[in-house]
């Protein structure tokens, strides 16, 4: 295909010089290579500040930004200014993009002339292994964007999409919260007037058990605000009951943080309050929360056995984590 349009792929890099290398050749490797790519070095103590100065001597298409700790949001933020590209991309610095990533995201978008264009995650552990492409593309409205991110059918996370640089004209990932990318998804989603997804390609995600995902970081409060900041953003709009309840329900998301990770303090019983004086709404709300109805009604009326299953759960998962 024709490659003059140049694509802005922005690596945040804080403390993962073990899998530094390995995410940035699988960037420079790719079959489109009009690329410019920003790493931005995020105060990292482990020496991947020192290997994104490395990386940038080996090919010319890498720059590099230092700076002080601040998080995956402000790093990110701090990459935007300097993309010189038509179209953006973001790329978590411990994870691999397969070589005809931005080739299939850029022709995608190009053909369909949408805003953004979206690929499924493929979760590894060790090596991507058995790659098999099986989306269809299809071309969805802003607005549908937006309905499907509701109903748990559109992925907020910032990676694993292409997108037209203009929609980050006034839009920032706000610093220091840990679920940024669902704080933006709506505002990204409002300027889009159709969107590209289930492009067949693959943006691989690596799971590990020292992640922001995994580790227990996650403020549950962020998960809260960043609900009731999008049921906010749309409370005059037809998606007002579904959001409404979509916030609703994130107070169930804390509480399964919270009870993966063994934590029971003040907040815990807070969010359990919240959750009874709510629950004839929660009981009613849409389908798409059937799954989070369950919980919650275990919560509620038999938390010892809530406990014990939620936990065994997550513990599964994570034995299989390295």
């Amino acid at each position: 295909m024709n490659q003059k349009d140049l694509i802005s792929v922005i690596v945040p890099v804080y403390n993962v010089k073990g899998f530094l290398v390995d995410c940035v050749e699988s960037i420079l490797n790719q079959s489109y290579s009009n690329l410019q790519i920003i790493l931005v070095d995020d105060g990292s103590e482990d020496g991947s500040g020192e290997l994104c100065d490395q990386l940038k001597l080996k090919d010319n298409r890498i720059e590099v930004i230092h700076k002080d700790n601040g998080g995956l949001s402000d790093a990110r933020n701090a990459g935007i200014p300097y993309a010189r590209g038509r179209f953006i991309s973001f790329i978590d610095s411990d994870d691999l993009v397969v070589n005809e990533y931005f080739e299939c995201l850029l022709e995608a978008l190009l053909k369909h002339n949408v805003d953004m264009a979206v690929c499924k995650p493929y979760l590894f552990v060790d090596n991507p292994c058995n790659l098999t492409y099986y989306e269809q593309c299809r071309i969805i409205s802003g607005e549908q964007a937006i309905n499907a991110f509701l109903r748990g059918d559109f992925d907020p996370m910032a990676w694993g999409k292409l997108y037209k640089r203009d929609l980050f004209r006034n839009i920032r990932y706000p610093k220091g919260k840990n679920t940024e990318d669902v704080y933006v998804i709506v505002e990204l989603l409002k300027e889009c007037k159709t969107v590209c997804c289930g492009v067949n390609t693959f943006y691989c995600y690596r799971q590990r058990p020292n992640s922001i995902q995994y580790s227990g970081k996650i403020n549950t409060e962020d998960i809260i605000c960043a609900n009731k900041h999008n049921s906010d953003l749309l409370s005059e709009t037809k998606f007002k009951k579904l959001a409404n309840e979509k916030y609703l329900f994130s107070y169930v998301d804390a509480v399964n943080m919270m009870t993966r990770n063994g934590v029971y303090d003040e907040r815990f019983d807070l969010y359990k309050t919240y959750i009874f004086h709510n629950l004839r709404i929660m009981l009613f709300a849409s389908a798409c929360f059937n799954s989070r109805k369950i919980w919650t009604i275990m919560l509620l009326v038999i938390p010892k056995l809530y406990r014990k299953v939620y936990q065994k759960r997550y513990r599964n998962f994570i034995s299989k984590l390295p």
